[in-house]
């Protein structure tokens, strides 16, 4: 019998000890509900064996493995016996490659389609993210510091996980990946969600700025989607935030640094487009407006970091401000009026809204290099933003956007001096 919901997980601990009682925890949380009849999970676990060791009690090590050495294991989850779900190991494969497309796709294929089809799909990330991709090692960024030529990271891209879920599920009305949900870091980034958008994904939600080291509720989760009322993509879009704990006043909040969003990615082509308009009459006030824009690029600043990434509403409600007439205020105002359609549900940082009142995170990023040194020295920028790039994102690619920040850098590269 086919299922109703199939449910796949991609976990890369990255070998990092810091991640071991966050996933121990999850794993706890889900094992505490009991699986039903017409719903399956399926793991890609790519962990140390100390860290499968503390999930899996029962795993036994293959001859000469040490605690330290890295693995993948798939699971499926299965009724336990008296209470709760036990972990059914599938297969073990060592060669297996979490950052690569086509291993994940096999994956997707042979776990999901074939052995566990269904009528709906749901994808679920966990590990380190890098805004356009999963899984990337933090040893892959400071080595390509300085590097002017765009170099692929070790990372799953966008690009990448959208090729092996259209590979494995199809495309259009084919698709059944009914919503991804991400826990990785910077993941809300307008390129990755556009790539998703672009394989007929429904609904996405992940953090704009760090990781949810702490998780979802994965208890309120997966316990709506066993009871099986009223269970559609965009209810569990909406649930995982809604479920999401709250500040308590007076104790510590562990998602205070977190700023995640459920967002309708049918709304993100309007969206590229209106961010590219907006662009594209941007770059036809330089070089008179160059300074201006500086201005409001270092005031909608919700997240610096290694990407320097904004926030684009932010971003779009600074322009409006700052220009209060003609068609730059027009366009500014059909981005950030966007919002509505595209945000079906928030959780802000109390944290972050405490520290950057007038700047924390409101949905949805876009990389915006706050001058040409950085963006010079940038791999994120030169390798997946830089529309002469061969590995340069579909909304780099497309749309004009990246042609304003060109042009932009350019005039920056050139030494303006702003009052």
């Amino acid at each position: 019998m086919q299922n109703k919901w199939t449910v796949i997980f991609l976990i890369d601990t990255l070998a990092e000890d810091s991640l071991s009682t966050t996933l121990k925890n999850m794993f706890d949380d889900i094992r505490s509900l009991r699986i039903v009849e017409g719903v399956a999970m399926v793991f890609c676990l790519s962990a140390t064996i100390q860290q499968i060791k503390q999930i899996d009690t029962s795993y036994k090590p293959a001859a000469g493995q040490k605690d330290e050495d890295m693995t993948t294991l798939f699971y499926s989850l299965a009724p336990a016996p008296g209470m709760g779900s036990t972990l059914r190991l599938l297969e073990k494969d060592f060669r297996f490659d979490i950052r690569n497309a086509a291993d994940v796709r096999q994956f997707f294929r042979k776990y999901a389609v074939l052995q566990n089809k269904a009528d709906n799909y749901m994808l679920f990330t966990w590990g380190h993210g890098a805004a356009y991709g999963l899984f990337a090692p933090s040893s892959t960024k400071p080595t390509q510091l300085g590097s002017r030529k765009p170099v692929p990271w070790d990372m799953l891209t966008a690009k990448g996980l959208t090729d092996a879920i259209t590979g494995a599920f199809g495309k259009g009305n084919q698709q059944k990946v009914r919503l991804v949900v991400c826990m990785n870091c910077y993941m809300q980034l307008l390129d990755t969600g556009l790539a998703l958008a672009q394989a007929g994904i429904g609904y996405y939600v992940a953090p704009e700025n760090v990781e949810m080291s702490v998780g979802y509720n994965y208890r309120d989760l997966f316990g709506f989607l066993f009871k099986g009322e009223g269970v559609t993509g965009e209810a569990l879009a909406r649930l995982a935030i809604t479920s999401l704990p709250q500040p308590v006043e007076g104790k510590p909040d562990p998602l205070g640094s977190t700023s995640v969003f459920a967002n309708d990615l049918s709304k993100y082509s309007a969206l590229a487009q209106a961010v590219s308009d907006l662009g594209n009459e941007l770059r036809g006030q330089l070089p008179d407006g160059f300074c201006e824009i500086k201005k409001l690029v270092a005031a909608s600043r919700a997240m610096a970091g290694f990407f320097w990434l904004i926030d684009v509403f932010r971003f779009a409600e600074g322009v409006g401000e700052g220009v209060k007439k003609g068609r730059v205020r027009e366009l500014a105002d059909a981005v950030a009026a966007l919002r509505e359609c595209v945000v079906m549900e928030s959780h802000f940082g109390s944290a972050e809204v405490a520290a950057a009142p007038d700047k924390y995170a409101l949905g949805v990023s876009v990389c915006f290099p706050p001058n040409s040194k950085q963006a010079n020295n940038i791999p994120f920028y030169i390798t997946y933003i830089q529309k002469s790039s061969p590995y340069a994102s579909w909304f780099s690619k497309q749309y004009d956007w990246s042609s304003f920040l060109r042009d932009f850098l350019a005039m920056d590269q050139q030494g303006v001096v702003c009052p």
